[in-house]
C-alpha cells in the first residue's frame, strides 16, 4: 500500500480488487487520469471497500480501479482529507484520530494527475449524500447562497458524521467522576436470557471496533440492561443509578436562554447543528474509567468515552462546547449542550460564521450529525421557541393541548376545563366575570344551553391560558415543576416554574391512550404518563434537578426499583439520565394536569340527557315553574319589537290597510291573521282555527327568544318522550303558535341527536343492487363459515363453505375450530388441491379470513383476496344464501340426531351439486365438471343420457363441446336472473350518495333491546365505490373503516343558537322563503321589495294555513 500525497484520488489495482469482497459498486466518475509520464489510465470500475491500516484501524473509502498500477492500493489526498490523516515524516507515521500508523518514507513525484474539477472527486464519498440533504431548497435560498454553503460543506466534509461508527473524539475536556472516599459499588450482574447473549456479544464487538469500550479489571461494576427498540433491535444500556448517588454533583451552570436569545435580534439567517452521539465524542479521565465498568456474560468492560446515564454528563458537555466555541457564543452562535444555532443578519455574514463554527469543531475533533442539522433557514425551532427574522415566538406545539380543546358538550367536560382554568385563575384578569356564563351552567337545576356568551367566555379563557402572562419563558436558573396525571382515556402534563410564590406555565402537553394502553393498570398508566411527560419536556429538564408532582403515591418507588424487566426496564433506562424528585399531592390539588388527561367525555350524551331530564322533571312537579314560564313569556313578548308593534295595532284597533313593506316576512304573516289575535292579561294569544279545534282554544304567540325552549320542552323533555315530527307538531300546535312553526319542528326533530342514535330512517335506505359478475369457473369464489353447530364425536362444530359464483358448485368441509391456520389448511388440501386456485376469493371480514396466514396463502397461489364491508352480509350473498339452504337440508337429514351432522354433510353436498340451480338453469356439476354426477338411481336404471362408452379423443371433444354449451346457457340464465333480481330489489331501493367531509350516522348491531342502533357522527373520508365509503369517527381520528351506504344516514347537526332549517314561511300567495338556518331569536330580514299580491307563476294555498290543522 502506497501513501501518495501528490495524487488527488485513491486508486486500486483491478486484478487485486477483483478477488476482494467489496461493499458496493458506485458509478464511475467522468474524470481523466494521467501518470507522471503523461500516460492515460483507464478507470475500469469504482467501488467502496474497507481499508485496513496497521493492526487496528479499519475505514471505508471509495477507490477507482485501474489496470496498470504498481501497488495494490494507492492512498491519495482525498483519503487524507476525508479521514483526517496527517503524514508525519519526522515520526515516520501517519497520524489519524484512531491512532498512529507507522510507514516507510520515500520521495517521488506524483504518480497520478487528475484533469477534473474537484467537485467530481467528491461525487461518491459517503458524506456527499449527507451534504446534498443538508443544502436548503431552491425556494429557501438562491443558487448563490447554496453554492457558498456547498463549498463550506465540502471544505469541512471531515466534520460530518457519515455513519454510526464515524464519531469524533476530543480530549479538550475529559469527563471526571468524583466519588471522594466512597467505596466502590459492585452490583450483581443481571441474568441475560440465553437468546440475547448473541446480541450482547455483537453490541460489544461493535463498541470495541468504535474504540468506545475496553476490557476492565475494575472493582466497580454496574449492571447492563438490553432495551428493545421500535425496530426490534436492542439498545445496550448501563444502570448507573448507584454510581450517581455517590458522585459529587458538578455545579457548572447551564446558559440562561432568555438572556442569550437577545443576541438574535436583527438576525435573518439561521442554522442549527446537532452533534453525532455527542457524549461518545468526549473522553473519560483515565483514572475514572474504571468507575464506568459494567458486567456482561463475556466479562467486565469499561467505557473510554462518556457514557449515557451519568449525572454530571450534561455539565461536562456544556463546559466542552463553551471552551470549543469561546469567543463565538453570544455574538455568532448560541450553545445549549449539543444544540448549536448559528445566526447572521446577511447570508454572507451567516456563511462566514458557519465556516468559523465548523473550523472550531474540526480543531477539537467533534462531528455533527447531518440528518439533524438545518442550514441557512429563515425559520428554525430551537429549545422550545420558533426563531425567525420576525423575532422569537413560542412553539405552537407547547399550547396545542389547550388551544385545541374541543367545545364542551356536557357538564362533565365543562367541569374539566374550568378545573384547569381555575388552577391559573390568578393570571387571568377578571377571571370570575369572564367565566360567569360557564359557571351558570354548573348551577343546580340549570339546563344545558351553550349560548354565544358561553362560547365567548370559553374562547377568552383559552386565549388567556395560552398567552402571556400565563405562558412564561423558561428560566433555567429556577427549578422546573412537572405535574403529570393519567386517566382511563388520556395523559396530561404541565411544565411550570415557581416565581414569587406563584406558578407560571411553560408548556402544556396531553394525548389520548391507545387501545392497548387503556388496559394498563392504574399504576402502569401513571408510570407511562410520567415517562411520556419527561420525554416531551426533555429539552427543558435535561441537565438539572427538577420536581415531579403526581396524585399517585406509588410512583415514589421509581428510583428504588430493583430488577426491572421488559417495558419497565425501557422506561427506567429513559429516565436514568434525568435528575428528579417525585412528590405526591392530593388529587384535589392536582387539577391542572388532571384536566388535561380527561379532555374526552365518553358519557357525554348520557350526562346531557340526565341533567336535562332532572330539570324537566322538576318543572313538572311544581306549578310555580309554570307561572315562571308565563312570566318569562310575557317578558319576552314585551322585549320583542315585532310583537310590540302587533300589540299597538291590536290594542289601539289601528290595523293598517296593508302591512308596511319594511316589515319582516313574519310580520306580514301576523298581519294577515289580524282577526285572530287577542290580548289577555298582557299576553298576545291567537284563536285556534281548524277542523278539530275546540271551542275557545287559544295559542300563545311565542317570540323568537323562547322558541328553542318550547321545542326543547315539547320534544326533548321526559314527558315529551322524543316522539316523531307529527306528534311533536300536534303537541306544539295545541299550545303555541309562531310563523313557520311546522318547519321549525321538522328541523328540530331531524337534528335531535338522541333520536338519530336510536331511530332508523323512515324510508327504506337500501341501495340499488350491484351484481358480482363471473364469466367462467373459479373466477370468483365466495367463502364463509357456518356455526357453531352441535359438537360431533369427531370434534367438529363449524362448516367451511366455498361456492363458485359462476357454476354455483359448492363445497362444504367440517371444521373443529375457526382458527386461520385450520381454514388455510383445508383450503389448500381439500379445495385448491382438487380444483386449482381460484382467481378471486371473497369473504366477510372475519378474523379467520383476514389473518396473515390466509393472506400469505393467497399471495403464494396468486389469488386476489377481497372482502365485504362490515355488518353487510349482502356483500357475500352467494355464500350467505347457501348457508340457509345447508341448514335446512342438514336439519332434515340428521332426523333428530344433530350430533351426526358431519357424517351427513357429504351426502347433502352431493344432492345440492346434482340438482338444477335456478340462476344457471343447469346443475352445478355439469357446469363445473362437464358431466352429471352419477347417483345410485342411475346405477339401477343404467347410464345417464349420453353416458355410453366411447374412445378418449371423442370423449374429450364431446366434453369440450358440452361444457361450452352449458357455460353459454349458464351465462344467459345468469344475466336474465340478475336483471330480474335487480328489478325486484331496486323497486324499493332508495340510493343515498355522500361526498367527502359529509357527516353521517353509522348503524351498529344492537346487543340489547334498549341499545341505540346508530353511532357517530362519522365523517366521510373517501368514496371507495358506488356504494362503499371510508369514514372516520370525529373523536377517533386515527382509525378509518370502510362501510356500505346501507349502514349510513346523513347527520344533521343542531346549533341551539340558531334556528333549524325552516320548511316554508311564504307570505300569502308568495314564493319567497326565509333563508335557511335562520335563528329563531334573530330578526327577520326586511322585505322592501317583496310582492304581496298573488303569484302568477304558481297558485297554491298559503303556507301559513298548514299551522291551522292540529
Amino acid at each position: 500500500m502506497l501513501v501518495d500525497t501528490g495524487s488527488a484520488v485513491t486508486l486500486a489495482n483491478e486484478r487485486f480488487i477483483r478477488h476482494l469482497k467489496t461493499l458496493r459498486d458506485v458509478p464511475k466518475p467522468s474524470i481523466r487520469l494521467e501518470t507522471a509520464t503523461a500516460t492515460e489510465l483507464e478507470i475500469t470500475n469504482a467501488c467502496v471497500t474497507e481499508i485496513i491500516l496497521g493492526n487496528s484501524v479499519t475505514v471505508q473509502h471509495t477507490v477507482l480501479c485501474v489496470r496498470e498500477l504498481s501497488h495494490k492500493i494507492l492512498l491519495g489526498w482525498d483519503f487524507m482529507r476525508y479521514h483526517g490523516c496527517t503524514p508525519d515524516p519526522t515520526a515516520g507515521c501517519l497520524r489519524m484520530r484512531q491512532g498512529n500508523i507507522p510507514f516507510r518514507k520515500s520521495h517521488a513525484v506524483a504518480l497520478v494527475r487528475v484533469e477534473s474539477p474537484q467537485s467530481e472527486l467528491m461525487a461518491h464519498h459517503p458524506a456527499q449524500e449527507a451534504m446534498e440533504k443538508m443544502l436548503p431548497s431552491e425556494q429557501e435560498s438562491s443558487g448563490k447562497h447554496r453554492s457558498a454553503l456547498a463549498a463550506i460543506l465540502k471544505e469541512f466534509a471531515d466534520v460530518l458524521s457519515t455513519s454510526d461508527e464515524d464519531l469524533g473524539r476530543t480530549s479538550l475536556v475529559r469527563h471526571a467522576i468524583h466519588t471522594g472516599d466512597a467505596k466502590p459499588v459492585r452490583c450483581s450482574p443481571r441474568r441475560i436470557p440465553y437468546h440475547q447473549r448473541a446480541q450482547v456479544e455483537s453490541l460489544l464487538d461493535e463498541m470495541l471496533r468504535q474504540d468506545v469500550v475496553e476490557p476492565s479489571s475494575s472493582p466497580w461494576a454496574s449492571p447492563i440492561v438490553l432495551v428493545r427498540k421500535k425496530d426490534g433491535s436492542c439498545r445496550f444500556c448501563v444502570d448507573y443509578r448507584q454510581l450517581n448517588n455517590l458522585t459529587r454533583k458538578d455545579a457548572h451552570p447551564l446558559p440562561r436562554i432568555d438572556d442569550t436569545l437577545d443576541a438574535l435580534a436583527g438576525a435573518q439567517w439561521f442554522s442549527t447543528l446537532d452533534l453525532a452521539s455527542g457524549y461518545w465524542q468526549v473522553e473519560v479521565e483515565p483514572q475514572d474509567r474504571e468507575k464506568t465498568a459494567f458486567t456482561t456474560p463475556l466479562g467486565l468492560y469499561q467505557f473510554k468515552v462518556m457514557p449515557f446515564g451519568l449525572c454530571n454528563a450534561p455539565a461536562t458537555f456544556q463546559r466542552l462546547m463553551e471552551i470549543a466555541l469561546r469567543g463565538l457564543v453570544g455574538s455568532d452562535c448560541l450553545v445549549y449542550l449539543d444544540d448549536v444555532i448559528v445566526f447572521g443578519k446577511t447570508a454572507e455574514e451567516h456563511t462566514a460564521r458557519l465556516r468559523e463554527v465548523f473550523r472550531r469543531l474540526r480543531e477539537v475533533g467533534l462531528k455533527v450529525k447531518p440528518e439533524k442539522c438545518r442550514l441557512m433557514k429563515r425559520r428554525v425551532a430551537y429549545l422550545g421557541h420558533i426563531i425567525s427574522e420576525k423575532g422569537i415566538a413560542t412553539d405552537p406545539s407547547k399550547t396545542s393541548a389547550v388551544r385545541e380543546w374541543p367545545t364542551p358538550t356536557c357538564v362533565s367536560e365543562l367541569r374539566q376545563f374550568l378545573g384547569l382554568a381555575s388552577y391559573y385563575r390568578k393570571f387571568v384578569n377578571g377571571f370570575a366575570n369572564v367565566a360567569a356564563p360557564l359557571h351558570r351552567l354548573l348551577e343546580k337545576g340549570a339546563e344545558w344551553d351553550w349560548s354565544k356568551a358561553c362560547q365567548s367566555a370559553f374562547d377568552t379563557l383559552k386565549y388567556h391560558l395560552t398567552s402571556a402572562p400565563v405562558l412564561a419563558y423558561p428560566d433555567f436558573h429556577r427549578q422546573f415543576i412537572v405535574d403529570v396525571d393519567a386517566s382511563g382515556d388520556g395523559l396530561g402534563a404541565v411544565l411550570s416554574q415557581r416565581e414569587e410564590k406563584a406558578e407560571r406555565v411553560v408548556a402544556y402537553a396531553s394525548r389520548t391512550l391507545t387501545k392497548a394502553e387503556r388496559r394498563y393498570c392504574a399504576t402502569r398508566r401513571e408510570m407511562l404518563g410520567l415517562v411520556w411527560a419527561l420525554r416531551e419536556f426533555r429539552p427543558y429538564l435535561y441537565g438539572q434537578r427538577f420536581l415531579v408532582r403526581t396524585d399517585h403515591s406509588c410512583l415514589r418507588w421509581l428510583t428504588t426499583f430493583r430488577e426491572p424487566e421488559g417495558q419497565v426496564a425501557r422506561w427506567l433506562e429513559s429516565l436514568a439520565e434525568l435528575d428528579f424528585e417525585v412528590e405526591h399531592r392530593a388529587g384535589r390539588l392536582h387539577g391542572n394536569a388532571d384536566a388535561l388527561s380527561r379532555t374526552s367525555c365518553a358519557q357525554c350524551g348520557r350526562l346531557v340527557e340526565g341533567s336535562a331530564c332532572a330539570v324537566q322533571a322538576a318543572q313538572l312537579r311544581t306549578e310555580d315553574v309554570a307561572q315562571s314560564f308565563k312570566d318569562q313569556l310575557l317578558a319576552a313578548q314585551q322585549a320583542d319589537p315585532e310583537i310590540q308593534l302587533l300589540r299597538q295595532w291590536l290594542v289601539g284597533a289601528s290595523w293598517p290597510v296593508e302591512c308596511p313593506p319594511e316589515c319582516s316576512r313574519d310580520m306580514h304573516v301576523l298581519w294577515q291573521q289580524r282577526r285572530t289575535w287577542v290580548d289577555e292579561d298582557g299576553l298576545i294569544w291567537r284563536h285556534r282555527r281548524g277542523l278539530t279545534a275546540e271551542e275557545g282554544a287559544k295559542q300563545a304567540l311565542v317570540p323568537r327568544a323562547l322558541r328553542n325552549e318550547v321545542l326543547q320542552s315539547m320534544h326533548d323533555s321526559r314527558y315529551a318522550g322524543h316522539l316523531g315530527e307529527r306528534r311533536t307538531l300536534a303537541r306544539v300546535r295545541s299550545r303555541f303558535y309562531w310563523p313557520g312553526m311546522s318547519g321549525d319542528v321538522h328541523t328540530w326533530c331531524r337534528t335531535c341527536t338522541q333520536c338519530a342514535r336510536r331511530k332508523g330512517p323512515t324510508k327504506n335506505n337500501r341501495a340499488p343492487m350491484q351484481a358480482m359478475a363471473a364469466g367462467y369457473p373459479l373466477q370468483r369464489v365466495g367463502m364463509d363459515i357456518l356455526g357453531p353447530l352441535e359438537k360431533t364425536p369427531s370434534g367438529n362444530r363449524y362448516v367451511l363453505v366455498l361456492t363458485d359464483y359462476f357454476t354455483k358448485w359448492t363445497a362444504a368441509f367440517p371444521l373443529a375450530n375457526m382458527e386461520a391456520s385450520t381454514v388455510a389448511k383445508v383450503l389448500v388440501e381439500k379445495y385448491v388441491a382438487y380444483f386449482g386456485a381460484p382467481d378471486c376469493l371473497h369473504s366477510d371480514q372475519g378474523r379467520s379470513f383476514e389473518a396473515s396466514v390466509v393472506l400469505e396463502m393467497c399471495r403464494l397461489f396468486g389469488i386476489k383476496k377481497t372482502r365485504s364491508s362490515p355488518y353487510h352480509p349482502q356483500g357475500n350473498g352467494q355464500a350467505e344464501r347457501f348457508n340457509r339452504t345447508l341448514l335446512d337440508m342438514l336439519s332434515i337429514m340428521v332426523d333428530g340426531n344433530p350430533g351426526q351432522w358431519d357424517d351427513m354433510l357429504p351426502f347433502v353436498m352431493l344432492a345440492y351439486n346434482s340438482s338444477v340451480h335456478e340462476s344457471t338453469g343447469v346443475t352445478p356439476a355439469i357446469a363445473m365438471l362437464g358431466r352429471e354426477l352419477r347417483l345410485p338411481l342411475d346405477v339401477q336404471i343404467g347410464n345417464p343420457p349420453g353416458g355410453e362408452a366411447q374412445g378418449l379423443p371423442d370423449y374429450i371433444r364431446e366434453t369440450r363441446e358440452r361444457i361450452d354449451r352449458v357455460h353459454e346457457l349458464a351465462r344467459d340464465h345468469l344475466k336474465t336472473q340478475q336483471r330480474r333480481q335487480k328489478y325486484l330489489h331496486d323497486r324499493h331501493a332508495k340510493e343515498s350518495r355522500f361526498c367527502p367531509n359529509d357527516r353521517v350516522w353509522l348503524a351498529m348491531p344492537r346487543r340489547g333491546k334498549l341499545d341505540r342502533g346508530w353511532e357517530g357522527p362519522y365523517r366521510v373520508v373517501e368514496v371507495m365505490g358506488p356504494q362503499t365509503y371510508r369514514v372516520r369517527h370525529n373523536e377517533r381520528k386515527r382509525r378509518t373503516i370502510v362501510v356500505h351506504s346501507d349502514r349510513m344516514k346523513r347527520y344533521h347537526a343542531r346549533d341551539i343558537t340558531e334556528q333549524p332549517d325552516v320548511g316554508d314561511r311564504s307570505v300569502r300567495g308568495g314564493t319567497t322563503r326565509r333563508q335557511e338556518h335562520q335563528p329563531p331569536g334573530a330578526a327577520s330580514p326586511p322585505s322592501s321589495e317583496m310582492k304581496i299580491g298573488r303569484s302568477t307563476r304558481r297558485r297554491r294555498p298559503p303556507g301559513y294555513l298548514r299551522d291551522y290543522i292540529p
